[in-house]
C-alpha cells in the first residue's frame, strides 16, 4: 500500500530527468568551494549547494551517484533539519523520496529503502519527523 501510494505520487508516466556527469561535476566543484566554510553568513548558500547536488546525485545515471546523493542528505548537518523553511523541507523530502524510489526500482528492494521510503512517506502526510 505504501510503495503504490509512493508511486502513485510519480505517476502516471512520471519520468525522471537524469543529469549527465559535467552537471555533476559543476555541483560537487560549487559544493566544495563553501563546504568547509565556518562562516555562518555562508550557511544558506552551503545548504543550497548541498541540495544541488543532491538533487544531480538522485537524478544521476549511476546507482553510487544515487546512493551518495541519500548519504549526503541523511547525514547532512546543515540548517534544513532545523529550519523553518517549507519549501526546503519539501524539497529534502523530494530528493530523498526520488533516491529511494530509483533504489527500490533500479536498484532491487532492501530493507533501509524500505524504511526510508516510510519515512518520507510519515514527512510528506504529517510534515513531521519521527
Amino acid at each position: 500500500m505504501l510503495f503504490e501510494a509512493i508511486r502513485s505520487f510519480f505517476t502516471p508516466g512520471y519520468s525522471f530527468s537524469l543529469c549527465n556527469s559535467t552537471l555533476i561535476h559543476f555541483c560537487r566543484r560549487d559544493y566544495a568551494l563553501v563546504e568547509n566554510r565556518l562562516d555562518s553568513s555562508y550557511d544558506d548558500i552551503r545548504n543550497e549547494c548541498l541540495l544541488r547536488l543532491s538533487w544531480a546525485l538522485a537524478h544521476s545515471r549511476r546507482p553510487e551517484d544515487v546512493q551518495h546523493g541519500i548519504r549526503m542528505l541523511e547525514g547532512e548537518k546543515g540548517s534544513s533539519d532545523n529550519t523553518d523553511d517549507t519549501l526546503q523541507m519539501k524539497l529534502k523530502a523530494y530528493i530523498l523520496a526520488v533516491g529511494y524510489y530509483r533504489s527500490v526500482i533500479e536498484v532491487g528492494t532492501t530493507r533501509r529503502a524500505w524504511t526510508m521510503l516510510t519515512a518520507v512517506w510519515r514527512l510528506h502526510t504529517t510534515g513531521k519527523r519521527r
